[in-house]
Parts: C-alpha cells; sequence; structure tokens
C-alpha cells in the first residue's frame, strides 16, 4: 500500500525518506489539552502572498507546542499555479514556511520564514521566450508577520504582508527581485 501511495503521490524531486516523513507526519494523532481541544491541521486558500500567483492552497500543521507561553511552531506546504507570460504554460508553485504562533485561545500574532521553488513545463527551445528567460525552474525566499484567528469552530482567517525576494538575473542567477505584497487566507482546522 505504502509503495502505490508513493507511487501515486510522490513527486519526482522528493527522495523515499523524506516522502515517508510527511506520511507519518500527517497521520499523527490530534493533541488535547485538559479537555479542550486544540486544532494541530489547517488548510486554507490563500490570495497573494508568497506563491507569487493569484491564489494558493495550502496546508499546515502545528510541531510544537508550549501551552505556558502560548508558543506554537507550525510547518507549511502549498502549491500555486502561474503561465508563463510568454509561451502560456503552467508553472507550479511550492511554497514552504517555518511558522512561529504567538497568542491565546482565537487571536494570534504570526511571523514566518520560507522558500518557494517554482517548477514549468515550456518547451524552452520556442521562440517566444526571449534569451534571459529560458528556465523552467526559479524560487524565491519571503519573510512575513501577521494575524490568525482561529474561531471554535475551526474556521481561520489569516492576513499579512509578505516580503519576497525571487531569484533573477538569467543565465547567472545573482540578482533578487524584491517584491512586497498582501496575503490573506481563509481556511479550516482540524
Amino acid at each position: 500500500m505504502l509503495v502505490l501511495m508513493r507511487q501515486i503521490f510522490r513527486p519526482p524531486f522528493i527522495g523515499d525518506k523524506i516522502f515517508y516523513f510527511f506520511l507519518v507526519f500527517l497521520f499523527l494523532p490530534k493533541l488535547t489539552f485538559a479537555g479542550d481541544k486544540l486544532y494541530v491541521n489547517s488548510v486554507y486558500y490563500e490570495v497573494g502572498a508568497n506563491g507569487q500567483s493569484f491564489f494558493s492552497v495550502n496546508y499546515d500543521r502545528f510541531l510544537y507546542i508550549n501551552k505556558d507561553t502560548s508558543l506554537f511552531f507550525l510547518g507549511r506546504g502549498g502549491i500555486s499555479l502561474l503561465t508563463n507570460k510568454y509561451t502560456q504554460k503552467r508553472i507550479f508553485g511550492l511554497p514552504i514556511e517555518g511558522i512561529v504562533l504567538y497568542g491565546g485561545r482565537k487571536h494570534y500574532i504570526e511571523g514566518g520564514i520560507g522558500w518557494t521553488p517554482f517548477l514549468g513545463i515550456s518547451n524552452l527551445n520556442d521562440t517566444l521566450i526571449p534569451p534571459d528567460h529560458k528556465t523552467n525552474s526559479r524560487h524565491g525566499y519571503f519573510f512575513r508577520i501577521g494575524y490568525r484567528f482561529i474561531a471554535p469552530s475551526g474556521a481561520t482567517v489569516r492576513i499579512a504582508p509578505y516580503m519576497l525576494y525571487f531569484l533573477s538575473g538569467f543565465p547567472d542567477r545573482t540578482k533578487y527581485e524584491r517584491i512586497v505584497t498582501l496575503g490573506f487566507s481563509i481556511g479550516y482546522n482540524f
């Protein structure tokens, strides 16, 4: 069964050990404290932000919880779709982020730092693509500080300004372009 799941769901650039780690990570039990339910998984739709596209779909999971100090550490992953402006082919963004949350039962301040690789499927010999853009991969780093609201029902809303640094300057890839954007998310915790 695990071999079949690996063949179906594992992207070719992720090794087996990493794939199995995330598979176990997804099915860990929910955490509870003194009868109070604490949500440890979030799925949400985000507009703007780190995928450098109009939207992204994301998942995050609480990795470490210190209830005494109201400090939480989360891991996040997602997927966004863009279009190559020259060939109109799809480009996939895969944002990965480490998040720190601080706050009470509903209201949290959150900070994050992450990396987003972009993978495309364009034919690089296409004459529509200018010589300084002939690549199917790109990546960027992002930093943010924002606000997260988690309702008792599990609904969540997030808003945060992002500072994005994307690699440019093909072919030597030595320059970063800086972009400031605002991300807004709505989703569900379980």
